[in-house]
């Protein structure tokens, strides 16, 4: 219910999803997918606006820190 509005986007070695309570609001939460090194792979973080919450090596490890309400249900199939 407090979630309205959603994007993806991306930058130099990185993908962002982020939700809005609003369109017109700054994210309330955002999650990025960092690139690794050239065969490595690269880990999630959880912001709250620039503030980091949580880092994770998968995204099951950032999801676990939300509330159990809002989580997303991840498939691996």
């Amino acid at each position: 219910g407090d979630w309205r509005d959603y994007a993806i986007d991306h930058g130099v070695g990185m993908a962002v999803f982020s939700v809005f309570r609003n369109a017109e609001d700054p994210p309330a939460i955002t999650i990025a997918k960092c690139a690794g090194a050239p065969g490595a792979s690269g880990g999630y973080v959880l912001f709250d606006g620039r503030r980091i919450l949580k880092k994770a090596r998968t995204l099951p490890g950032i999801l676990a820190s939300l509330e159990p309400a809002l989580r997303v249900v991840v498939s691996n199939g």
